[in-house]
Order: C-alpha cells, then sequence, then structure tokens
C-alpha cells in the first residue's frame, strides 16, 4: 500500500474579476473520506477541477507525493480519477462496453473487477449489458465511478455524485466511497447530501474565498451560523 498526501497552500484563483479562491489552504492523506461543502458558486466544484487538473490558478502551491515521492501536477493525472456530475458515459453503449473503453480494452481485469472489489460493491451486474440510453440515473452514475475506478486511483474525485439519486443507491455509494477510503486511497466529494457527511471522516467548508476544516455530521452543523 503507498503512502500518499495531498497539499496545497497559498491557493489563488479568479474568474475575470471574481475571487473565488485567495490564500486558501487544504491538507489530505491517504484513508480520508473528505465532504466539501458550502454554499451554491463557493468554488467546490472549482477546487475540485483544479486537483483533477481541468481548471488552472493563478497562484499557489500544490504538493501530491506518494510514498515520499512529490508528483507534479502535470503528471498527476495517472493516479487521480474525477467523476463529474453530468454524465460522459456513451449512451449507445452498454455498460460493460463502456467499462471496456475505461479499462482499455483489459477484459482480463475488468472481469476481476466486477466479481470483487470495489467495482463489484456497485452492484452493476445485474445491469451489465444494458445500453446506458436505457438506464437510471443511479444506475448511470453507478456506471460512471466504475469506469473512474478503472485505473485503480489513488485519488477519487466527485462532484456531487449523490444528487437526484434514490436512497438505496446513496447508501451503496456512501458505503463504497467509505470502504475505498479505508483501503488508504483518498476520496474527496463535493455534497449537499447529509449522508455524505456522515461517512466523511473530513469536513471542509468553502465560504469567503478560504477552506476551512469543521466538526461536522450533518447539514445544521455545517450551516448553524446561517440558522
Amino acid at each position: 500500500m503507498k503512502n500518499i498526501s495531498l497539499e496545497i497552500n497559498n491557493l489563488y484563483k479568479k474568474y475575470k474579476k471574481n475571487v473565488i479562491f485567495e490564500d486558501a489552504a487544504f491538507s489530505v492523506t491517504g484513508g480520508d473520506c473528505v465532504a466539501l461543502v458550502g454554499e451554491n458558486g463557493c468554488g467546490k466544484s472549482t477546487l475540485i477541477n483544479i486537483i483533477a487538473g481541468i481548471t488552472k490558478y493563478e497562484k499557489g502551491d500544490i504538493q501530491f507525493v506518494i510514498d515520499d515521492e512529490f508528483i507534479p501536477l502535470s503528471k498527476s493525472w495517472k493516479y487521480v480519477s474525477y467523476v463529474p456530475q453530468h454524465n460522459c458515459l456513451i449512451d449507445s453503449l452498454s455498460a460493460y462496453d463502456n467499462l471496456l473503453f475505461w479499462y482499455q480494452g483489459n477484459k482480463k481485469k475488468l472481469e476481476k473487477d466486477l466479481k470483487e472489489g470495489f467495482v463489484k460493491e456497485l452492484g452493476i451486474d445485474q445491469y451489465i449489458n444494458k445500453k446506458v440510453s436505457r438506464m437510471s440515473g443511479g444506475m448511470k452514475k453507478r456506471v460512471s465511478i466504475a469506469c473512474a475506478l478503472a485505473n485503480d486511483p489513488k485519488i477519487l474525485l466527485l462532484d456531487e455524485a449523490n444528487a437526484s439519486l434514490d436512497i438505496v443507491c446513496k447508501l451503496q455509494i456512501q458505503k463504497m466511497l467509505e470502504k475505498y477510503a479505508n483501503a488508504g486511497n483518498i476520496v474527496i466529494h463535493s455534497t449537499h447530501e447529509e449522508g455524505d457527511i456522515s461517512v466523511c471522516n473530513k469536513v471542509f467548508y468553502i465560504a469567503d474565498k478560504k477552506i476551512t476544516r469543521i466538526n461536522a455530521t450533518s447539514l445544521k452543523d455545517v450551516f448553524k451560523d446561517k440558522l
């Protein structure tokens, strides 16, 4: 098992004249299941996109370390996977064919992951041959997460993964993410879901251009100053 850590210091990010982060800091290590919380537009998705290497930032020091080896952000894609809010699956293909694409044609590894491990936890074997166009939102989300696990990422990023899903699907995904973090990986997801917060060992509140770790197990804890 590799030891991993992610540390961000002095982060400054703006869109035109709108400053999103100013001198912001964020730090997580292997085994952390992290919830990013805050009001709409506070910068949750922006932070995830910065960590994923999708969004550029003006200033800041980002250190991604594996077994004491510094990994530059330009090469972190080898260890980071991202599940966006919107569906990125190919609708005309089955769940299996979508997965095979992300597994780069490695049928042996795909079959193994479907029978054991974290992909099995998602329960997609029941509709593995179904076309994406005929799937529910929950089915699509589980397949999307399974695709993100194809390269065994050390950091798994999710942007509101449980939004608009039924309770059973939410619980299955929460259970899987908790186990994935407990295996020594890092899970970071932006969320407005009570259940997501309850399974996380770290909660970061984004407001006023800062990222602050808080003690919270419910949305009332997060927004108590607003109520």
